[in-house]
Protein backbone atom coordinates (compact mmCIF):
# COMPACT_ATOMS: atom_id res chain seq x y z
CA UNK A 1 0.00 0.00 0.00
CA UNK A 2 1.60 3.13 -1.15
CA UNK A 3 1.46 6.17 0.86
CA UNK A 4 2.14 10.27 0.48
CA UNK A 5 2.48 12.56 3.36
CA UNK A 6 0.15 15.38 3.03
CA UNK A 7 1.18 19.02 4.70
CA UNK A 8 -0.13 20.36 7.70
CA UNK A 9 -2.14 23.53 6.83
CA UNK A 10 -1.90 26.76 9.34
CA UNK A 11 -3.20 25.53 13.07
CA UNK A 12 -2.86 26.97 16.34
CA UNK A 13 0.15 25.29 17.88
CA UNK A 14 0.13 23.91 21.31
CA UNK A 15 2.15 25.90 24.02
CA UNK A 16 3.65 24.59 27.42
CA UNK A 17 5.85 26.32 29.59
CA UNK A 18 7.27 25.79 33.00
CA UNK A 19 9.78 27.80 35.13
CA UNK A 20 12.89 26.16 35.53
CA UNK A 21 15.61 26.87 38.70
CA UNK A 22 19.09 28.38 37.93
CA UNK A 23 20.26 24.83 36.90
CA UNK A 24 19.43 24.01 33.54
CA UNK A 25 17.42 21.17 32.93
CA UNK A 26 17.78 17.98 31.36
CA UNK A 27 15.57 17.41 28.21
CA UNK A 28 14.45 14.42 27.39
CA UNK A 29 12.97 14.01 23.63
CA UNK A 30 11.23 10.32 22.32
CA UNK A 31 9.30 10.45 18.75
CA UNK A 32 8.65 7.90 15.97
CA UNK A 33 9.37 10.26 12.76
CA UNK A 34 8.41 13.95 14.16
CA UNK A 35 11.11 17.06 12.98
CA UNK A 36 12.39 18.27 16.52
CA UNK A 37 14.24 21.75 16.94
CA UNK A 38 16.09 22.60 19.94
CA UNK A 39 16.81 26.45 21.08
CA UNK A 40 19.14 26.63 24.05
CA UNK A 41 18.49 30.46 25.46
CA UNK A 42 21.37 32.38 27.05
CA UNK A 43 19.41 34.10 30.15
CA UNK A 44 15.96 32.07 30.15
CA UNK A 45 13.93 31.42 32.89
CA UNK A 46 11.64 28.36 31.71
CA UNK A 47 11.93 25.45 29.46
CA UNK A 48 8.96 26.17 26.78
CA UNK A 49 7.48 23.58 24.15
CA UNK A 50 5.39 24.28 21.29
CA UNK A 51 3.87 21.37 19.46
CA UNK A 52 2.39 22.29 15.51
CA UNK A 53 0.80 19.57 13.24
CA UNK A 54 2.67 17.59 11.21
CA UNK A 55 1.92 15.58 8.43
CA UNK A 56 -0.72 13.47 7.74
CA UNK A 57 0.10 9.66 6.00
CA UNK A 58 -2.43 9.71 3.49
CA UNK A 59 -2.94 6.53 1.12
CA UNK A 60 -3.52 6.78 -2.34
CA UNK A 61 -7.10 7.17 -3.74
CA UNK A 62 -7.96 2.66 -3.69
CA UNK A 63 -6.82 2.55 -0.43
CA UNK A 64 -7.88 5.82 0.92
CA UNK A 65 -10.96 4.48 2.94
CA UNK A 66 -9.03 1.41 3.79
CA UNK A 67 -6.34 3.34 5.84
CA UNK A 68 -9.20 5.41 7.58
CA UNK A 69 -10.73 2.24 8.65
CA UNK A 70 -7.24 1.42 10.11
CA UNK A 71 -6.42 4.37 12.06
CA UNK A 72 -9.76 4.79 13.09
CA UNK A 73 -9.93 1.15 14.69
CA UNK A 74 -6.07 1.54 16.01
CA UNK A 75 -6.60 4.67 17.15
CA UNK A 76 -10.12 5.64 17.75
CA UNK A 77 -12.91 7.39 16.87
CA UNK A 78 -13.06 10.73 15.17
CA UNK A 79 -9.29 10.28 13.74
CA UNK A 80 -11.01 8.75 10.45
CA UNK A 81 -10.40 12.45 8.85
CA UNK A 82 -7.09 14.45 8.27
CA UNK A 83 -7.93 16.92 10.54
CA UNK A 84 -9.31 14.58 13.64
CA UNK A 85 -5.90 12.63 13.35
CA UNK A 86 -3.81 16.21 13.75
CA UNK A 87 -6.02 17.18 16.54
CA UNK A 88 -5.63 13.86 18.07
CA UNK A 89 -1.72 13.77 17.51
CA UNK A 90 -1.45 17.11 19.26
CA UNK A 91 -3.76 16.06 21.79
CA UNK A 92 -1.83 12.92 22.95
CA UNK A 93 1.88 13.99 22.58
CA UNK A 94 3.18 13.84 26.15
CA UNK A 95 4.73 16.98 27.97
CA UNK A 96 6.12 16.88 31.24
CA UNK A 97 8.73 18.47 33.80
CA UNK A 98 9.51 17.59 36.98
CA UNK A 99 10.89 20.11 39.37
CA UNK A 100 12.07 17.02 41.43
CA UNK A 101 14.44 15.63 39.38
CA UNK A 102 14.95 19.08 36.93
CA UNK A 103 13.63 17.38 33.90
CA UNK A 104 11.58 17.77 31.15
CA UNK A 105 9.98 15.11 28.67
CA UNK A 106 8.31 15.12 24.97
CA UNK A 107 6.81 12.13 24.08
CA UNK A 108 5.08 12.04 20.21
CA UNK A 109 2.20 9.51 20.72
CA UNK A 110 3.59 7.79 17.09
CA UNK A 111 6.31 5.69 18.13
CA UNK A 112 5.53 2.17 17.07
CA UNK A 113 6.25 0.54 13.66
CA UNK A 114 2.31 1.68 12.71
CA UNK A 115 2.23 5.45 12.35
CA UNK A 116 -0.40 7.47 10.68
CA UNK A 117 1.05 11.34 11.54
CA UNK A 118 3.38 13.00 13.07
CA UNK A 119 4.17 16.56 14.81
CA UNK A 120 6.45 18.73 14.59
CA UNK A 121 8.17 20.17 17.85
CA UNK A 122 9.99 22.80 19.51
CA UNK A 123 11.51 22.73 22.46
CA UNK A 124 13.43 26.47 24.03
CA UNK A 125 15.26 25.58 27.30
CA UNK A 126 18.00 27.52 29.25
CA UNK A 127 21.94 27.37 27.18
CA UNK A 128 24.04 24.32 28.80
CA UNK A 129 21.28 21.95 29.07
CA UNK A 130 21.30 18.42 28.58
CA UNK A 131 19.26 16.75 25.59
CA UNK A 132 18.77 13.13 25.05
CA UNK A 133 16.46 12.69 21.94
CA UNK A 134 15.51 8.98 21.13
CA UNK A 135 13.61 7.67 18.04
CA UNK A 136 13.45 5.67 14.60
CA UNK A 137 13.85 8.14 12.47
CA UNK A 138 15.20 11.75 14.21
CA UNK A 139 15.46 14.60 12.63
CA UNK A 140 16.78 17.07 15.17
CA UNK A 141 17.91 20.46 14.77
CA UNK A 142 20.37 22.65 17.79
CA UNK A 143 20.76 25.71 18.00
CA UNK A 144 22.08 27.79 20.92
CA UNK A 145 24.89 25.92 23.35
CA UNK A 146 23.66 22.79 24.94
CA UNK A 147 25.65 20.51 27.77
CA UNK A 148 25.69 16.87 26.46
CA UNK A 149 23.59 15.72 23.61
CA UNK A 150 22.96 12.41 23.62
CA UNK A 151 21.23 10.99 20.56
CA UNK A 152 20.39 7.31 19.67
CA UNK A 153 18.08 6.17 15.99
CA UNK A 154 17.84 3.64 13.65
CA UNK A 155 18.25 6.91 11.04
CA UNK A 156 18.83 10.49 11.73
CA UNK A 157 19.51 13.76 10.48
CA UNK A 158 21.26 15.69 13.36
CA UNK A 159 22.68 19.01 13.42
CA UNK A 160 23.74 20.70 16.13
CA UNK A 161 25.67 23.87 16.25
CA UNK A 162 27.25 24.20 19.87
CA UNK A 163 27.60 21.69 22.63
CA UNK A 164 30.13 20.32 25.45
CA UNK A 165 29.97 16.94 24.36
CA UNK A 166 28.34 14.39 22.17
CA UNK A 167 27.46 10.84 22.37
CA UNK A 168 25.63 9.78 19.10
CA UNK A 169 24.13 6.16 18.23
CA UNK A 170 22.74 6.52 14.14
CA UNK A 171 22.34 2.99 12.11
CA UNK A 172 21.72 5.57 8.84
CA UNK A 173 22.13 9.08 8.22
CA UNK A 174 24.11 11.82 9.18
CA UNK A 175 25.48 14.37 11.77
CA UNK A 176 26.96 17.70 10.99
CA UNK A 177 28.15 19.50 14.27
CA UNK A 178 29.54 22.78 15.13
CA UNK A 179 31.33 23.72 17.67
CA UNK A 180 32.41 20.80 20.46
CA UNK A 181 34.34 21.88 23.39
CA UNK A 182 34.60 18.10 24.71
CA UNK A 183 34.78 14.60 23.68
CA UNK A 184 32.69 13.34 20.55
CA UNK A 185 31.39 9.28 21.10
CA UNK A 186 29.95 7.79 17.79
CA UNK A 187 28.43 4.56 16.76
CA UNK A 188 27.52 5.54 13.26
CA UNK A 189 27.10 2.38 11.02
CA UNK A 190 26.24 3.69 8.11
CA UNK A 191 25.76 7.33 8.64
CA UNK A 192 28.33 10.02 8.34
CA UNK A 193 30.20 12.83 10.99
CA UNK A 194 30.96 15.95 10.07
CA UNK A 195 32.89 17.99 13.19
CA UNK A 196 33.57 22.04 11.94
CA UNK A 197 35.63 22.64 15.36
CA UNK A 198 36.62 19.67 18.01
CA UNK A 199 38.09 20.82 21.20
CA UNK A 200 38.25 17.64 22.67
CA UNK A 201 38.71 13.43 22.29
CA UNK A 202 36.79 11.67 19.69
CA UNK A 203 36.17 8.19 19.41
CA UNK A 204 33.94 7.05 16.15
CA UNK A 205 33.25 3.46 15.27
CA UNK A 206 31.24 3.42 11.59
CA UNK A 207 30.77 0.90 9.09
CA UNK A 208 30.48 3.08 5.44
CA UNK A 209 30.00 6.22 6.79
CA UNK A 210 32.71 9.23 5.80
CA UNK A 211 34.24 10.83 9.06
CA UNK A 212 35.04 14.18 9.14
CA UNK A 213 37.32 15.87 12.06
CA UNK A 214 38.29 19.12 12.41
CA UNK A 215 40.46 19.71 15.42
CA UNK A 216 40.60 22.84 17.23
CA UNK A 217 44.27 24.54 17.77
CA UNK A 218 46.76 23.74 20.29
CA UNK A 219 47.82 20.67 22.96
CA UNK A 220 49.45 17.56 21.62
CA UNK A 221 46.93 15.02 19.80
CA UNK A 222 47.23 11.09 19.54
CA UNK A 223 45.83 9.87 16.69
CA UNK A 224 44.90 6.19 15.76
CA UNK A 225 42.93 6.00 12.58
CA UNK A 226 42.14 2.70 10.87
CA UNK A 227 39.77 1.93 7.35
CA UNK A 228 39.81 0.32 4.54
CA UNK A 229 38.73 3.84 2.72
CA UNK A 230 40.44 6.75 2.35
CA UNK A 231 42.56 8.84 4.95
CA UNK A 232 42.89 12.62 4.61
CA UNK A 233 45.87 13.88 7.22
CA UNK A 234 47.70 16.10 4.88
CA UNK A 235 46.93 19.16 6.32
CA UNK A 236 47.40 17.60 9.82
CA UNK A 237 50.69 19.35 11.70
CA UNK A 238 53.05 17.27 13.43
CA UNK A 239 50.97 14.58 15.95
CA UNK A 240 52.40 14.20 19.62
CA UNK A 241 51.83 10.56 20.55
CA UNK A 242 51.11 9.78 24.19
CA UNK A 243 54.62 7.81 25.21
CA UNK A 244 53.75 4.24 25.68
CA UNK A 245 54.63 2.50 29.42
CA UNK A 246 58.04 0.87 27.36
CA UNK A 247 58.91 4.55 26.71
CA UNK A 248 58.92 5.64 29.79
CA UNK A 249 56.95 8.24 32.22
CA UNK A 250 56.06 11.13 30.33
CA UNK A 251 57.74 14.33 31.01
CA UNK A 252 55.70 17.06 33.75
CA UNK A 253 56.64 19.77 31.03
CA UNK A 254 54.70 17.53 27.72
CA UNK A 255 51.11 18.64 28.29
CA UNK A 256 48.91 15.21 28.29
CA UNK A 257 47.22 14.35 24.18
CA UNK A 258 44.16 14.29 23.49
CA UNK A 259 43.09 10.83 21.60
CA UNK A 260 41.96 10.70 18.46
CA UNK A 261 40.16 7.40 17.05
CA UNK A 262 38.57 6.32 13.87
CA UNK A 263 37.62 2.75 13.32
CA UNK A 264 35.93 2.43 10.02
CA UNK A 265 35.38 -0.71 7.61
CA UNK A 266 35.01 1.11 4.15
CA UNK A 267 34.62 4.82 5.06
CA UNK A 268 36.40 7.50 4.03
CA UNK A 269 38.44 9.57 7.14
CA UNK A 270 39.45 12.82 7.36
CA UNK A 271 41.61 14.60 9.61
CA UNK A 272 42.61 18.47 9.61
CA UNK A 273 43.06 21.49 12.05
CA UNK A 274 41.53 24.60 12.68
CA UNK A 275 43.76 28.01 12.25
CA UNK A 276 42.28 29.91 14.95
CA UNK A 277 42.04 28.80 18.57
CA UNK A 278 37.99 29.35 19.96
CA UNK A 279 37.95 29.97 23.83
CA UNK A 280 35.75 27.61 25.10
CA UNK A 281 32.40 28.70 27.60
CA UNK A 282 32.33 28.10 31.01
CA UNK A 283 31.35 24.56 31.89
CA UNK A 284 27.51 23.60 32.57
CA UNK A 285 26.45 22.67 35.87
CA UNK A 286 24.31 19.82 34.85
CA UNK A 287 22.48 17.31 37.62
Amino acid sequence: MSTQAAPAPPAVVRHEAFGVGPVPPRTFVHVGADPVSVEFVEGLTEVQVDVAPGAVFEAGVPYERLLRLVRGAAIGGGTESPEGLRAYLLSTTEVTFSSFDNRLVVRSPQRGAVRFGTVALTVRAPAGGELVVRGDVVRLQVTGTAGAIRVKARRGDVSAASAHSVDLRLGQGRASLGTVHGAVVADLHGASLDVADLAGAAEVVSSRGTVALTLRSGGAVELALATDGAVDVSDLPPVLRTPSPEDGTQSPDRPAARRICVVSSTGDVRVSRRGTPEPAPGEPDLP
